[in-house]
């Protein structure tokens, strides 16, 4: 994740995706969405949203505003994989377009695994620009922790950048997060103790819509969001 500053587009962009998002929803499907604020690190807050949309055949659909770079809209589409019990999966291969400060095409794949109370996740991506391979990277986010309470969890984040031709660059950082319902609220801080530490607060939601089948002899069906 880069660190560019808020524009009001981003704020128009998140309005504009999720009406668009609300108005697509087909029975057993997932939203989900999502804003990282960043802090420290001698730069401006800024924000970054996300926007997450799953069918009823598990096709997947994200929109990112200021993720790979400043001022930037990127657009994914992919399909979920996954697997509920004591130990359970999802993997969601990606291919999307990106354009604004930064255009040309991005392939990746989100994974998350939980065990018990145990979880993992990672976020990886190659994106490539039409216009300049110097600017082409790889990316990585990942994390793994442990939730002791239902309302609770903590653990470990790393964040790798790899940019055309250039030293790769590696942070370490820490989580600490609260959900209920649902809500969730992770915190992370990165470089923690060093002349670069830099915080980002994430304010999370995901739904799951459920449509109930019509009952005979009744005048309507019911729709209702059930939290995952």
């Amino acid at each position: 994740m880069f660190n560019p500053p808020f524009t009001p587009n981003a704020a128009l962009f998140l309005s504009v995706a999720i009406c668009g998002v609300y108005n697509s929803v087909t029975a057993q499907s997932k939203i989900g969405i999502e804003n990282y604020t960043y802090y420290g690190d001698g730069a401006n807050v800024s924000q970054m949203p996300i926007i997450s949309y799953e069918n009823k055949n598990h096709l997947y659909a994200q929109a990112r505003y200021n993720y790979e770079d400043m001022q930037t809209v990127s657009l994914y589409l992919g399909r979920s994989f996954f697997k509920q019990g004591d130990f359970s999966y999802n993997l969601i291969p990606l291919a999307g377009a990106v354009t604004g400060r930064f255009n040309g095409g991005s392939l990746g794949l989100t994974t998350e695994f939980g065990y018990k109370n145990f979880f993992a996740s990672s976020q990886s991506q190659y994106s490539f620009s039409y216009k300049n391979k110097y600017s082409n990277f790889f990316y990585t986010w990942a994390e793994a922790g442990f939730q002791p309470l239902k309302w609770l969890f903590g653990g470990i984040s790393v964040q790798q950048t790899q940019v055309y031709n250039t030293t790769n660059q590696f942070e370490s950082g820490l989580l600490i997060g609260f959900s209920f319902k649902k809500w969730s609220l992770p915190l992370y801080a990165f470089n923690p103790g060093s002349s670069k530490q830099y915080f980002i607060l994430g304010i999370n939601m995901e739904w799951q819509r459920v449509k109930t089948q019509k009952p005979k002899n009744s005048l309507a069906a019911t729709d209702k969001f059930n939290h995952l």
